[in-house]
């Protein structure tokens, strides 16, 4: 994680920067960040992937989300937080997606089933596996086009 900086990699030199399901775990999330525009080009993208906060899913199962992972997710982020975090760090988003087949929903759905409990024989249950993934994927297809969608993805550059 790029919190303390990598001293073997040129600043400044990168056209692309991935944050990929890593700030939500990071403890300082504005280190993290000013740390990853460091790394960037003066035209460079930082892209950064985390759970949405605000997603139908969370709404749906609450604590029992699959996106709600404390305390491994020490920080929860919806499009607004993530931009007060940009901005304190000279980031600007320019582009928002909520991308398709990268949430939960069917972690959640097994967590609410089995109590908690992992699937002690998954081969067993592979039919059902299945049949819950082609009820989820139609969903996700949609939600994916509302801000709701399970995960976030913002393209941000230096301001």
């Amino acid at each position: 994680m790029l919190e303390t900086g990598t001293p073997e990699l040129p600043l400044h030199g990168f056209d692309v920067v991935s944050m990929w399901h890593t700030l939500e775990h990071a403890f300082d999330p504005t280190a993290a960040l000013n740390t990853a525009r460091n790394y960037l080009s003066e035209q460079g993208i930082l892209v950064v992937e985390v759970p949405n906060e605000r997603c139908l899913e969370n709404a749906v199962f609450g604590p029992r989300s699959f996106l709600y992972e404390a305390p491994v997710h020490l920080y929860d982020f919806d499009l607004q937080t993530l931009q007060k975090f940009m901005s304190k760090t000279g980031l600007e988003i320019v582009a928002v997606e909520y991308p398709v087949g990268a949430g939960g929903w069917f972690g959640s759905l097994q967590r609410l089933l089995t109590r908690d409990r992992a699937f002690k024989q998954f081969d067993r249950y592979l039919p059902f596996i299945m049949a819950i993934g082609a009820l989820i994927y139609p969903l996700e297809l949609l939600l994916s086009l509302t801000p709701w969608g399970s995960v976030l993805r913002v393209y941000a550059r230096k301001r």
